[in-house]
Formats: structure tokens, C-alpha cells, sequence
């Protein structure tokens, strides 16, 4: 939201839209070309008119026109807000769609003396204006092309880079004139394609918050015991984390694992990543806790 956009949006309607899992971070804007001190100063003044406004403090941001100042320290000045997901990396001038930073997870940024700033940046994938015009420097796709590119960056993100198809779609481009640059038939195709996949809806905050315990958890006491053909390990974590996939061979020395075998309340189920198929055990754990887990491989 930027600060423009306050008075359209009433705290009552974001909290309803909250409640079905949405969520809203600062979309901030102070000049095409701010000092680090006066974009400093501008995101102070409008995260605190979003909390003031909607009494919470924003956790995720994009900044209008994707405006950065300065090299990590932008990064800094947003950690100083509480804000921990930054998501400006995108395609530009000879970069129209894809993984700009080489990953599809969050990364936190790094400062020129190695310091790690405890802000995420998320890729985003692609943009309305950036493919369907030469915004870019490079020829425009259709509205048909567009969505074929979607559709596929939707199945890259599930099949084989395993992470979130994240777009961003400006709300005004649903309504423009020209009908060729409208986005709404985009924006259906990509939710309808996502709801026929059974793909689950992420926001921001639950993203940041699932990354940041995924990076606290961790596996000790690895074992093998060659006479039952088993696989143990304890699963721990310092934060609470659902759904937590640990990918483990589902072949190996000739045999295959049995997901059926699992022992420790966890499940399992075969999936195809990197062109492989492997077995993905799937891992609930309260925060602070352990839980072994047990797998067994029979010859095929």
C-alpha cells in the first residue's frame, strides 16, 4: 500500500482481508532519485503512518519504481522499521522475467564489510509493465504469451527450482484502455491455473516467517543400521515450522525406501524435483522441539 492509497482502504476491510490469509506491507515511494538519508527519513515517516493507520507494523515492502539508494544500506534503514522482506529485485533494462539473483528462496542481504542484515530480499519473477511492453529494452510479449509464461514459471516453481511463483501485477493496469495491456485475463488465468494445481496461497509474512524457522532447524544424530536397512535422524528447531520437506533418496544401493516404514509421527510421499524422484518426508514441529524420524529402504 502506499501512503496515497491510505484513505481508499479502511482498517476494518484490511483486517477482514487478513483474516483470509492476505496481507499488505509499505509500498513506499519519496523521489526518483533520494539521498540515503532522505530515503532513510522517508521510510521512518511511512511506516509509522501504516502502523498509525492499521495498527501493525508492516513486514514486507516494494518500493515505487523500484528505487534503491545506496548499496546494503537501504537494506539497513528497512531492518530499522521491522520491515524483513524486501522484494525491488526484478527484471529491468535487458532482463524481462526470471531468478535475477540466481535463487528462487529468500536471501538476506550482506554489506560491504560481510555484516548480514537480517532482511530477506525475494525475486520476483516477472511484472505486468516489464513484459507487456519494451519497458525492458526487449520486444514485448502478448497478453496470450504472457500467461504462457506464467503457466510455465508456475510449473518451474513447483517441478524444479521447488519454491513460489511470485509476479507482481499493478491494480491499475486491470482497468487500463488499451484492452491489449489489461491485465485482468492474466491475473484469472494465473489464479484458476494455480487452483487446478491444488498450489496453496503464501503471503509475505507467512513466507518470511516459515523461511526464518526453516533456518533454524537442523539434523543431528544420522544413522544407519545395515542389518534393518534404516535410515534415523532427529529433526530440530528453535521456531515453530509446518510442513517442513526433507528430501531423502528414494532409491539407493538397490533398494527403494518404504514410506509406509516411517516411524516418529511423520508421512511421506514420492515427488519428482530435479529430475529425480525423491521421497519427501514432511515434518511438523512446535518451537524448541525434536522429533526422530525413521525410515526404512527394502531391496525392489
Amino acid at each position: 500500500l502506499m501512503p496515497s492509497d491510505f484513505a481508499a482502504l479502511e482498517p476494518q476491510r484490511l483486517q477482514e482481508l487478513r483474516a483470509r490469509g492476505h496481507d499488505c506491507g509499505l509500498h513506499y515511494w519519496i523521489s526518483p532519485q533520494p539521498t540515503p538519508e532522505q530515503i532513510r527519513c522517508g521510510i521512518q515517516e511511512q511506516a509509522a503512518a501504516f502502523q498509525a493507520r492499521y495498527g501493525y507494523s508492516p513486514t514486507s515492502t516494494r518500493g515505487h519504481c523500484l528505487v534503491w539508494s545506496g548499496w546494503a544500506e537501504q537494506a539497513g534503514y528497512l531492518a530499522e522499521v521491522g520491515i524483513r522482506l524486501d522484494t525491488n529485485f526484478t527484471g529491468a533494462v535487458g532482463f524481462q522475467s526470471g531468478y535475477l539473483n540466481g535463487s528462487g528462496q529468500p536471501v538476506r542481504f550482506v554489506d560491504e564489510s560481510g555484516r548480514v542484515i537480517d532482511v530477506y530480499e525475494q525475486v520476483t519473477l516477472s511484472t505486468d509493465d516489464g513484459v507487456l511492453t519494451d519497458k525492458t529494452i526487449l520486444p514485448h510479449k502478448t497478453r496470450d504469451e504472457a500467461i504462457a509464461l506464467s503457466l510455465h514459471q508456475i510449473d518451474e516453481a513447483i517441478g524444479k527450482y521447488h519454491t513460489v511463483y511470485h509476479p507482481y501485477f499493478h491494480p491499475w493496469w486491470v482497468g487500463v484502455q488499451e484492452p491489449s495491456l489489461q491485465s485482468g485475463p492474466w491475473i484469472r488465468a494465473v489464479v484458476e491455473y494455480i487452483a487446478r494445481r491444488g498450489i496453496p496461497f503464501v503471503n509475505a509474512r507467512d513466507w518470511l516467517a516459515f523461511n526464518t524457522a526453516r533456518r533454524t532447524m537442523g539434523i543431528t544424530g544420522l544413522a544407519w543400521n545395515p542389518e534393518r536397512s534404516e535410515l534415523s535422524f532427529t529433526v530440530t528447531a528453535e521456531g515453530a515450522i509446518a510442513d517442513l520437506a526433507i528430501l531423502l533418496p528414494l532409491e539407493w544401493d538397490g533398494r527403494q525406501a518404504v514410506p509406509a516404514s516411517l516411524t516418529g509421527g511423520a508421512c511421506a510421499h514420492v515427488v519428482e524435483l530435479e529430475k529425480r524422484r525423491q521421497l519427501a518426508v514432511m515434518v511438523d514441529l512446535a518451537a524448541g522441539s525434536e522429533q526422530r524420524v525413521s525410515v526404512r529402504y527394502q531391496a525392489k
